[in-house]
Protein backbone atom coordinates (compact mmCIF):
# COMPACT_ATOMS: atom_id res chain seq x y z
CA UNK A 1 0.00 0.00 0.00
CA UNK A 2 1.14 3.68 -0.97
CA UNK A 3 0.57 6.83 0.67
CA UNK A 4 -2.11 8.88 -0.75
CA UNK A 5 -1.41 10.42 -3.86
CA UNK A 6 -3.18 13.28 -5.29
CA UNK A 7 -2.32 12.75 -9.07
CA UNK A 8 -5.08 13.42 -10.98
CA UNK A 9 -5.64 11.11 -14.24
CA UNK A 10 -4.50 14.60 -16.35
CA UNK A 11 -1.78 14.84 -14.59
CA UNK A 12 -0.63 11.11 -14.30
CA UNK A 13 -0.48 10.31 -17.73
CA UNK A 14 0.74 13.73 -19.24
CA UNK A 15 4.16 13.06 -16.96
CA UNK A 16 4.41 9.68 -18.39
CA UNK A 17 3.53 10.80 -22.02
CA UNK A 18 6.19 13.67 -21.75
CA UNK A 19 8.83 10.97 -20.14
CA UNK A 20 8.62 8.73 -22.89
CA UNK A 21 11.04 8.94 -26.01
CA UNK A 22 9.78 6.81 -28.38
CA UNK A 23 6.07 8.31 -28.91
CA UNK A 24 4.51 9.67 -32.16
CA UNK A 25 2.70 13.16 -31.48
CA UNK A 26 0.16 13.96 -34.14
CA UNK A 27 -0.05 17.70 -35.60
CA UNK A 28 3.39 19.04 -33.81
CA UNK A 29 6.88 19.11 -34.94
CA UNK A 30 7.44 20.44 -30.97
CA UNK A 31 5.82 20.95 -27.34
CA UNK A 32 6.63 24.35 -27.43
CA UNK A 33 3.58 25.44 -27.71
CA UNK A 34 1.81 23.18 -25.26
CA UNK A 35 0.01 23.81 -22.63
CA UNK A 36 -1.76 21.49 -19.66
CA UNK A 37 -5.01 22.37 -17.65
CA UNK A 38 -5.83 20.17 -14.89
CA UNK A 39 -9.23 21.58 -13.72
CA UNK A 40 -11.52 20.89 -11.06
CA UNK A 41 -15.10 22.76 -9.51
CA UNK A 42 -17.12 20.94 -7.23
CA UNK A 43 -20.08 22.12 -5.57
CA UNK A 44 -18.49 21.19 -2.17
CA UNK A 45 -16.62 24.60 -1.02
CA UNK A 46 -12.73 23.98 -0.90
CA UNK A 47 -12.36 22.00 -3.75
CA UNK A 48 -11.96 23.35 -6.76
CA UNK A 49 -8.63 24.56 -8.10
CA UNK A 50 -6.70 24.73 -11.60
CA UNK A 51 -3.20 23.59 -12.50
CA UNK A 52 -1.83 25.25 -15.28
CA UNK A 53 1.72 23.71 -16.72
CA UNK A 54 3.56 24.97 -19.73
CA UNK A 55 6.76 23.48 -22.34
CA UNK A 56 9.66 24.47 -20.90
CA UNK A 57 12.34 26.48 -23.99
CA UNK A 58 14.85 23.97 -23.18
CA UNK A 59 16.55 20.52 -24.28
CA UNK A 60 14.92 18.92 -21.25
CA UNK A 61 11.79 20.35 -21.52
CA UNK A 62 10.12 20.30 -18.80
CA UNK A 63 6.78 20.88 -17.45
CA UNK A 64 6.49 24.11 -15.49
CA UNK A 65 3.71 26.43 -13.65
CA UNK A 66 2.62 28.74 -14.97
CA UNK A 67 1.77 31.36 -12.29
CA UNK A 68 1.50 34.83 -14.57
CA UNK A 69 -2.11 33.81 -16.41
CA UNK A 70 -5.00 35.48 -15.87
CA UNK A 71 -8.01 32.80 -14.73
CA UNK A 72 -11.27 33.11 -14.26
CA UNK A 73 -14.97 31.32 -14.61
CA UNK A 74 -18.27 32.64 -16.46
CA UNK A 75 -21.77 31.11 -15.64
CA UNK A 76 -24.92 30.84 -17.36
CA UNK A 77 -26.08 33.71 -15.53
CA UNK A 78 -22.87 36.35 -16.67
CA UNK A 79 -21.71 35.90 -13.38
CA UNK A 80 -17.74 35.75 -13.33
CA UNK A 81 -15.11 33.75 -10.82
CA UNK A 82 -11.87 35.44 -10.50
CA UNK A 83 -9.16 32.82 -9.40
CA UNK A 84 -6.00 33.74 -7.82
CA UNK A 85 -2.36 31.91 -7.39
CA UNK A 86 -1.44 30.52 -4.67
CA UNK A 87 1.90 27.78 -4.80
CA UNK A 88 1.69 25.90 -8.29
CA UNK A 89 -2.01 26.33 -8.67
CA UNK A 90 -5.19 28.57 -8.61
CA UNK A 91 -8.23 28.84 -6.79
CA UNK A 92 -11.30 30.82 -6.46
CA UNK A 93 -12.69 33.19 -3.73
CA UNK A 94 -13.13 31.61 -0.24
CA UNK A 95 -16.78 29.60 0.53
CA UNK A 96 -17.21 29.16 -3.47
CA UNK A 97 -19.00 25.95 -4.76
CA UNK A 98 -20.76 25.02 -8.01
CA UNK A 99 -24.65 24.98 -8.41
CA UNK A 100 -26.09 21.69 -9.65
CA UNK A 101 -27.87 22.08 -13.18
CA UNK A 102 -25.43 25.39 -13.60
CA UNK A 103 -22.86 25.23 -16.18
CA UNK A 104 -19.21 26.90 -16.12
CA UNK A 105 -17.07 28.03 -18.61
CA UNK A 106 -12.84 28.41 -17.29
CA UNK A 107 -10.94 31.46 -19.48
CA UNK A 108 -7.14 31.81 -19.32
CA UNK A 109 -5.22 34.48 -20.95
CA UNK A 110 -1.20 34.34 -20.45
CA UNK A 111 0.86 37.17 -20.47
CA UNK A 112 1.95 36.56 -24.20
CA UNK A 113 -1.89 37.76 -24.82
CA UNK A 114 -2.99 34.31 -25.35
CA UNK A 115 -6.25 33.30 -24.23
CA UNK A 116 -7.98 29.66 -23.88
CA UNK A 117 -11.30 28.56 -23.57
CA UNK A 118 -12.78 25.56 -22.09
CA UNK A 119 -16.14 24.18 -23.37
CA UNK A 120 -19.12 24.57 -21.25
CA UNK A 121 -19.36 22.11 -17.97
CA UNK A 122 -22.54 21.17 -16.70
CA UNK A 123 -22.48 20.04 -12.83
CA UNK A 124 -25.03 17.07 -12.60
CA UNK A 125 -27.26 16.04 -9.80
CA UNK A 126 -24.84 14.57 -6.99
CA UNK A 127 -25.15 10.07 -7.09
CA UNK A 128 -26.41 8.85 -3.60
CA UNK A 129 -24.31 6.02 -2.20
CA UNK A 130 -26.64 3.40 -0.90
CA UNK A 131 -24.35 0.13 0.67
CA UNK A 132 -21.30 -1.26 0.93
CA UNK A 133 -21.03 -4.75 0.63
CA UNK A 134 -17.68 -6.32 1.87
CA UNK A 135 -16.96 -10.35 0.79
CA UNK A 136 -13.76 -12.20 2.31
CA UNK A 137 -11.88 -13.61 -0.68
CA UNK A 138 -7.83 -14.06 -2.10
CA UNK A 139 -6.43 -12.32 -4.60
CA UNK A 140 -3.04 -13.01 -6.76
CA UNK A 141 -0.49 -10.79 -6.73
CA UNK A 142 2.99 -10.91 -8.27
CA UNK A 143 5.86 -10.56 -5.95
CA UNK A 144 9.61 -10.29 -6.74
CA UNK A 145 11.29 -13.31 -4.92
CA UNK A 146 15.30 -13.25 -3.16
CA UNK A 147 16.70 -13.38 -7.09
CA UNK A 148 14.52 -10.92 -8.13
CA UNK A 149 12.08 -13.57 -9.93
CA UNK A 150 8.31 -12.82 -10.23
CA UNK A 151 6.66 -15.20 -8.27
CA UNK A 152 2.20 -15.09 -7.89
CA UNK A 153 0.95 -14.74 -4.17
CA UNK A 154 -2.36 -15.71 -2.96
CA UNK A 155 -3.31 -12.60 -0.74
CA UNK A 156 -6.51 -12.92 1.67
CA UNK A 157 -8.77 -9.76 2.27
CA UNK A 158 -11.88 -8.23 1.88
CA UNK A 159 -13.22 -7.33 -1.77
CA UNK A 160 -15.88 -3.89 -0.95
CA UNK A 161 -18.29 -3.41 -3.21
CA UNK A 162 -20.70 -0.90 -3.90
CA UNK A 163 -24.14 0.50 -4.70
CA UNK A 164 -24.92 3.62 -5.94
CA UNK A 165 -28.19 5.77 -6.98
CA UNK A 166 -28.27 8.90 -9.60
CA UNK A 167 -31.18 11.32 -10.46
CA UNK A 168 -34.37 9.57 -12.06
CA UNK A 169 -34.03 9.42 -15.46
CA UNK A 170 -30.63 9.98 -16.14
CA UNK A 171 -27.31 7.71 -16.73
CA UNK A 172 -25.41 7.26 -13.88
CA UNK A 173 -21.45 8.06 -14.47
CA UNK A 174 -19.25 8.90 -11.52
CA UNK A 175 -15.78 7.64 -10.25
CA UNK A 176 -14.41 7.77 -6.82
CA UNK A 177 -11.24 7.93 -4.41
CA UNK A 178 -11.21 5.39 -1.80
CA UNK A 179 -8.76 6.06 1.33
CA UNK A 180 -8.28 3.83 4.40
CA UNK A 181 -7.84 5.68 7.57
CA UNK A 182 -6.17 2.86 9.29
CA UNK A 183 -5.93 2.70 13.23
CA UNK A 184 -3.09 0.82 14.96
CA UNK A 185 -1.61 0.60 18.22
CA UNK A 186 1.76 0.16 19.72
CA UNK A 187 2.73 -1.03 23.61
CA UNK A 188 6.00 -0.54 25.39
CA UNK A 189 6.28 -1.70 28.20
CA UNK A 190 7.70 -0.34 31.59
CA UNK A 191 7.44 -2.77 34.39
CA UNK A 192 4.83 -2.38 36.01
CA UNK A 193 3.73 0.07 33.62
CA UNK A 194 2.61 0.04 29.89
CA UNK A 195 2.73 2.65 27.63
CA UNK A 196 -0.17 2.95 24.46
CA UNK A 197 0.69 5.05 21.79
CA UNK A 198 -2.53 5.58 19.85
CA UNK A 199 -1.40 5.91 16.25
CA UNK A 200 -3.32 6.42 12.31
CA UNK A 201 -2.28 6.76 8.84
CA UNK A 202 -4.37 7.40 5.53
CA UNK A 203 -3.23 5.26 2.85
CA UNK A 204 -4.96 5.09 -0.63
CA UNK A 205 -7.00 2.27 -1.75
CA UNK A 206 -6.08 3.65 -5.64
CA UNK A 207 -4.79 1.45 -7.51
CA UNK A 208 -4.33 4.16 -10.66
CA UNK A 209 -5.03 7.33 -8.69
CA UNK A 210 -8.08 9.39 -9.46
CA UNK A 211 -9.49 7.06 -12.18
CA UNK A 212 -11.38 4.45 -10.66
CA UNK A 213 -14.81 4.18 -12.88
CA UNK A 214 -17.52 2.22 -13.02
CA UNK A 215 -17.84 0.98 -17.18
CA UNK A 216 -21.60 0.08 -17.70
CA UNK A 217 -23.23 -2.08 -20.93
CA UNK A 218 -26.73 -0.09 -20.66
CA UNK A 219 -28.46 3.33 -19.58
CA UNK A 220 -28.82 3.00 -16.17
CA UNK A 221 -29.86 5.37 -13.32
CA UNK A 222 -28.69 2.33 -10.51
CA UNK A 223 -25.06 0.60 -10.24
CA UNK A 224 -25.25 -2.34 -7.85
CA UNK A 225 -22.21 -4.20 -7.09
CA UNK A 226 -19.24 -1.58 -8.24
CA UNK A 227 -16.01 -2.73 -7.35
CA UNK A 228 -14.76 -0.38 -4.82
CA UNK A 229 -11.55 -1.62 -3.62
CA UNK A 230 -9.43 -5.07 -1.72
CA UNK A 231 -8.56 -4.84 1.72
CA UNK A 232 -5.45 -7.37 2.46
CA UNK A 233 -5.89 -9.08 5.99
CA UNK A 234 -2.20 -9.09 6.83
CA UNK A 235 -0.98 -6.14 8.50
CA UNK A 236 2.48 -6.15 7.02
CA UNK A 237 0.67 -5.19 3.27
CA UNK A 238 0.24 -1.55 5.48
CA UNK A 239 4.24 -0.91 6.19
CA UNK A 240 2.93 -2.16 9.63
CA UNK A 241 5.73 -3.93 12.03
CA UNK A 242 5.88 -6.84 13.87
CA UNK A 243 4.91 -5.14 17.47
CA UNK A 244 2.25 -2.74 15.82
CA UNK A 245 -0.89 -4.09 15.74
CA UNK A 246 -4.14 -3.51 13.74
CA UNK A 247 -7.03 -2.07 15.75
CA UNK A 248 -9.81 -0.32 12.83
CA UNK A 249 -9.82 -0.85 9.19
CA UNK A 250 -11.93 2.87 8.03
CA UNK A 251 -12.99 3.78 4.39
CA UNK A 252 -13.65 7.22 3.61
CA UNK A 253 -14.83 7.28 -0.18
CA UNK A 254 -15.13 10.49 -1.92
CA UNK A 255 -17.17 10.35 -5.38
CA UNK A 256 -17.93 12.17 -7.84
CA UNK A 257 -20.59 12.15 -10.57
CA UNK A 258 -19.89 13.15 -13.93
CA UNK A 259 -21.31 15.08 -17.11
CA UNK A 260 -20.95 13.33 -20.38
CA UNK A 261 -17.80 14.78 -21.11
CA UNK A 262 -16.00 14.35 -17.81
CA UNK A 263 -17.00 10.74 -18.11
CA UNK A 264 -15.77 10.42 -21.75
CA UNK A 265 -12.22 11.58 -20.50
CA UNK A 266 -12.34 9.52 -17.59
CA UNK A 267 -13.45 6.23 -19.32
CA UNK A 268 -10.33 7.07 -21.86
CA UNK A 269 -7.78 7.95 -19.44
CA UNK A 270 -8.84 4.37 -17.45
CA UNK A 271 -8.24 2.80 -21.05
CA UNK A 272 -4.96 3.91 -21.52
CA UNK A 273 -3.62 3.55 -18.19
CA UNK A 274 -5.09 -0.38 -18.26
CA UNK A 275 -4.08 -1.22 -21.96
CA UNK A 276 -2.69 -4.00 -22.10
CA UNK A 277 -0.52 -2.61 -25.38
CA UNK A 278 1.59 0.05 -25.84
CA UNK A 279 0.52 2.41 -23.28
CA UNK A 280 0.67 5.90 -25.73
CA UNK A 281 0.06 4.74 -29.03
CA UNK A 282 -0.33 8.07 -30.05
CA UNK A 283 -2.27 9.57 -26.39
CA UNK A 284 -2.27 13.27 -27.41
CA UNK A 285 -5.05 12.83 -30.21
CA UNK A 286 -6.96 10.26 -28.62
CA UNK A 287 -7.50 11.55 -25.13
CA UNK A 288 -10.06 13.88 -25.37
CA UNK A 289 -10.01 17.68 -24.21
CA UNK A 290 -12.19 20.32 -23.64
CA UNK A 291 -9.65 23.11 -23.57
CA UNK A 292 -9.11 25.05 -27.00
CA UNK A 293 -6.64 28.47 -28.00
CA UNK A 294 -9.10 31.00 -29.31
CA UNK A 295 -6.98 33.55 -30.80
CA UNK A 296 -4.51 30.55 -32.21
CA UNK A 297 -6.06 27.19 -32.97
CA UNK A 298 -3.02 25.86 -33.75
CA UNK A 299 -1.42 25.82 -30.22
CA UNK A 300 -2.30 22.58 -28.72
CA UNK A 301 -3.97 22.28 -25.31
CA UNK A 302 -4.49 18.75 -23.48
CA UNK A 303 -5.94 18.19 -20.22
CA UNK A 304 -9.44 18.75 -18.86
CA UNK A 305 -11.77 21.33 -16.93
CA UNK A 306 -14.01 19.27 -14.81
CA UNK A 307 -17.25 20.35 -13.06
CA UNK A 308 -18.65 17.78 -10.97
CA UNK A 309 -20.93 16.89 -7.90
CA UNK A 310 -19.19 15.66 -5.45
CA UNK A 311 -19.85 13.71 -1.57
CA UNK A 312 -17.88 11.63 0.73
CA UNK A 313 -18.74 9.24 3.24
CA UNK A 314 -16.78 7.21 5.94
CA UNK A 315 -17.40 3.94 6.93
CA UNK A 316 -15.57 1.39 9.39
CA UNK A 317 -14.93 -2.12 8.67
CA UNK A 318 -16.76 -4.08 12.03
CA UNK A 319 -14.90 -7.46 11.57
CA UNK A 320 -15.20 -9.84 14.59
CA UNK A 321 -15.49 -13.30 13.28
CA UNK A 322 -16.37 -15.01 17.03
CA UNK A 323 -20.14 -13.31 16.77
CA UNK A 324 -20.17 -13.60 12.72
CA UNK A 325 -20.06 -9.64 12.57
CA UNK A 326 -18.96 -8.69 9.56
CA UNK A 327 -20.08 -5.34 8.16
CA UNK A 328 -19.61 -1.24 7.49
CA UNK A 329 -21.27 0.62 9.61
CA UNK A 330 -20.95 4.40 8.92
CA UNK A 331 -19.17 6.98 10.89
CA UNK A 332 -19.20 10.67 11.53
CA UNK A 333 -16.70 12.24 8.43
CA UNK A 334 -13.22 11.79 9.16
CA UNK A 335 -11.59 13.11 5.73
CA UNK A 336 -10.55 16.22 7.69
CA UNK A 337 -7.99 13.83 9.86
CA UNK A 338 -4.41 14.95 9.16
CA UNK A 339 -2.45 11.74 7.31
CA UNK A 340 -0.86 10.21 9.68
CA UNK A 341 0.04 11.18 13.78
CA UNK A 342 0.51 9.24 17.18
CA UNK A 343 -0.79 9.98 20.40
CA UNK A 344 0.81 8.55 23.90
CA UNK A 345 -1.71 7.35 26.54
CA UNK A 346 -4.56 9.46 25.34
CA UNK A 347 -6.92 8.08 22.70
CA UNK A 348 -7.55 10.61 19.57
CA UNK A 349 -10.89 12.34 19.87
CA UNK A 350 -11.97 10.22 16.28
CA UNK A 351 -10.39 7.12 18.02
CA UNK A 352 -13.01 3.89 17.85
CA UNK A 353 -13.16 0.90 20.07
Amino acid sequence: MNSIKSYTAVLLILTALFSCRELYYPETDSFDDILVVDGLITDQPGMSYISILYQELTPVRNLLPLRSATVYLSDDDGDVYPFTISGEKYYPPSGFRGIEGQSYVLHIETENGDIYRSEPQQIVPAAKLDALHPHRTTREFLYEDMQGNPVRRSIRGTNVYSDLTGMEGTILRFRTEVTMLLLYNYYHFRIPDVDVYYRWKKLSLNDEPGINIHRFDGDYETVSGHSLCFLPAEKTHYGLNPEEYMHRKILIIRYYTLNNEAYRFHREAHRQMTSENKLFDPVVSQLPSNITCITDPGRLAVGFFEASSTRSETHMLVDQSYDNIFNFIRIEDLEHIPPRGSMLNVKPAFWKD
